[in-house]
């Protein structure tokens, strides 16, 4: 028979435990997507091309990049893109709930035309 003060213990765990499974369990969110990467990834896939808009002022700068996710992600999405593989500045868009989306570069930070070899865009719902 075991001693008292290990069942005492063992009910004590068995008290704390069972009440956190129940809340872990109620823990749930709703499907979102989600991808990252130049491979397949589930989420988001480009569909067709990315369009490119240079400059009038200043053509070795970049205005604007045009470019289409399948699913199109809801407006309330946060997005934003980086121009260039070399690059660590990221760009925010506004996401519409359309499907193409349109993001405009600050004429003081606008990418480079010269460096822009990869797009890459996060999206978080």
């Amino acid at each position: 028979m075991l001693p008292k003060r290990t069942v005492l213990t063992g009910l004590v765990v068995l008290a704390v435990a069972v009440p956190g499974f129940g809340y872990a369990a109620a823990n749930t969110v709703p499907p979102s997507g989600a991808g990252d990467g130049s491979a397949t990834v589930l989420g988001y896939a480009f569909s067709g091309s990315q369009t490119y808009v240079l400059d009038t002022d200043n053509p070795q700068k970049l205005s604007q990049v045009t470019f289409t996710l399948s699913p199109a992600p809801p407006a309330a999405a946060t997005l934003r893109v980086k121009v260039g593989s070399a690059s660590t500045t990221w760009y925010s868009c506004a996401a519409t709930g359309l499907a193409t989306l349109t993001c405009t570069f600050p004429i003081a930070t606008a990418p480079s035309s010269l460096t822009a070899d990869q797009l890459r865009v996060v999206v978080v719902n």
